[in-house]
């Protein structure tokens, strides 16, 4: 269900990536991923802050709706086809949703074994 859930806002995010690709150089790219991972350590150091104070920033109910999960796997599919970097995006989500290990990880094969496929036919499409 998860994987189902991350895989349609993540195929519309890696085509608006392979648009968006088209329009920057290199050292744009690197200031996004440079962007990106400030924001992902920012995200992860307020959620521990938070935990130390035993709230909650974002319930797993949010978590599962679609109304968050079609800006983030859209924003994760841009992060994937531009930078190939969707995994820390991804591995907070799990966690967020608290899967045990196994889960997590059969999820997380799941849905990047899909993405890929996805990447490698509009990467051998556009040769």
């Amino acid at each position: 269900d998860t994987v189902a859930k991350f895989l349609g806002g993540t195929m519309v995010g890696i085509f608006l990536g392979m648009a968006i690709n088209g329009l920057m150089d290199e050292s744009m790219i690197k200031q996004f991923l440079g962007v990106l991972f400030l924001c992902v350590i920012a995200w992860q150091q307020y959620e521990k802050y938070l935990k130390k104070q035993k709230k909650v920033l974002i319930s797993k109910q949010t978590m599962e709706s679609y109304a968050f999960l079609i800006p983030f796997t859209i924003f994760g599919g841009v992060c994937s086809y531009i930078t190939n970097n969707m995994g820390p995006l991804v591995n907070v989500y799990l966690i967020a949703l608290e899967l045990n290990k196994y889960s997590a990880v059969g999820t997380r094969s799941a849905i990047f074994s899909s993405i890929n496929v996805v990447k490698l036919d509009s990467f051998i499409c556009c040769i």
